[in-house]
């Protein structure tokens, strides 16, 4: 019991440290309903859909709060990404990379279904364009 309330409490924890010290978050998109022969690999992503990837990019700290807050509040899921989105969360020294499609995201070696908030910042490019 001892273990689990530590594990959640870190998790609480690291996800406080994420709002703070996120710096821009940078995604990259193809058209949600995009049809492929064969499913696409987060690694395969850039190369399988090179010319037709959106970008866009936050960096006002009140939406990566807002995006940060969704990720946090994601249910975990089993589930495999056939991937159409890549969202890059930069921090002053490193990156994560959060692969996605319209159902399900993973994070850290770890699979969430899709928050429809997050599904709507991704695809509907009037949302948080800078």
């Amino acid at each position: 019991m001892m273990n689990k309330v530590c594990l959640i409490l870190l998790i609480a924890l690291s996800g406080c440290q994420a709002k703070r010290n996120v710096l821009s978050v940078e995604i990259y998109s193809v058209e949600v309903d995009i049809e492929t022969p064969y499913r696409i690999k987060c690694s395969d992503f850039s190369k399988s859909f090179q010319n037709e990837i959106s970008k866009r990019k936050i960096s006002e700290e009140n939406a990566i709060e807002y995006l940060v807050s969704i990720l946090d509040s994601s249910n975990k899921e089993d589930c495999s990404v056939d991937t159409r989105a890549i969202l890059l969360l930069k921090f002053k020294d490193f990156t994560d990379t959060i692969c996605a499609n319209e159902y399900c995201l993973t994070y850290r070696n770890r699979s969430f279904r899709m928050p429809d908030k997050l599904k709507n910042i991704i695809w509907d490019s009037t949302k948080y364009n800078e």
